[in-house]
């Protein structure tokens, strides 16, 4: 009698650890700081100008970009000693992006060459890693496209979690020998807004 409740509790356990590794979330894959809902890098979402740049001294106006004639343009900032990895990924740009005085989008961004020996290029395999880094801390894309023609390939995924939207883009025009990758992160009302070139 007993070996058979050893043998119904050891199998209980059993499922239970198998479920707790397989679900995305949990178990071996914890969520990367750079998608923290409160902050990016550090920086609250919703902190002002004036905050963003008493945390980063280094902060720097770049330019303004519209994204729609009707709402107020953003003011885009960059980091001039930003360490320029994330997830272990060089990337060649960070930007943090504020409307009305307010944080509320970073874009990530890296353009990768195609050489004579290159199978896979940096910006694919960057596509692939976060892909498999962010499902495994948030769960299934809310969206996918993989297009294939003589545009070239164009991937999109898009995650929400919460009030926070990620979107994972891959651009590679046919023609040209290079290609890009686009990581957005945005917070609130302003970030659902936002989009990114499809």
């Amino acid at each position: 009698m007993m070996r058979r409740v050893r043998t119904v509790l050891s199998a209980g356990v059993g499922v239970v650890v198998l479920l707790f590794f397989s679900t995305p979330g949990y178990g071996g894959t914890t969520t990367p700081a750079w998608l923290d809902q409160d902050r990016f890098r550090g920086l609250p979402w919703g902190a002002a100008v004036e905050q963003a740049q008493t945390i980063y001294q280094d902060l720097s106006f770049v330019r303004y970009a519209i994204s729609d004639e009707k709402e107020t343009p953003s003011k885009v900032y960059e980091r001039k000693n930003e360490v320029r990895m994330i997830d272990g990924i060089r990337v060649d740009g960070i930007l943090y992006w504020f409307r009305n005085n307010s944080f509320y989008k970073a874009t990530v961004n890296l353009n990768s060459k195609v050489g004579p020996r290159t199978i896979t290029t940096p910006a694919a395999e960057a596509f692939d890693k976060l892909s498999a880094r962010i499902y495994g801390a948030i769960g299934e894309p809310m969206e996918t496209r993989i297009g294939h023609g003589i545009s070239g390939t164009n991937k999109k995924r898009v995650w929400l979690r919460g009030e926070m939207s990620i979107t994972l883009l891959y651009l590679e025009p046919s023609g040209v020998n290079d290609d890009d990758l686009i990581l957005e992160i945005a917070k609130g009302a302003a970030g659902r807004e936002t989009r990114v070139p499809e």
